[in-house]
């Protein structure tokens, strides 16, 4: 029962994550961002592969020092919550 139980919310939790990604892929996709931040939304949310890259995947694909990740990461997230605000 308690598996049963775990698994129903590991699929809710994998839906709702899914929701989530499709509607930042769309605001992605209808906005002007810099290649980058494009990048590490779309790494950072799974967007194209259904889950989130790791820290240290985005450091290796974007070639790029973890402090300059750790800014992009913050500039990126913030730029996308504001449109997301605005679009409320």
């Amino acid at each position: 029962m308690i598996l049963e139980e775990s698994d129903d919310l590991e699929n809710i939790d994998r839906k709702n994550f899914k929701n989530l990604s499709l509607k930042i892929e769309k605001l992605v996709n209808e906005n002007s961002l810099t290649y980058n931040q494009e990048k590490i939304i779309r790494l950072r949310y799974g967007i194209d592969n259904e889950k989130p890259a790791s820290f240290k995947e985005m450091i290796k694909i974007l070639k790029i020092s973890p402090k300059e990740l750790k800014k992009e990461i913050n500039i990126s997230d913030r730029k996308v919550f504001n449109l997301i605000k605005s679009k409320l």
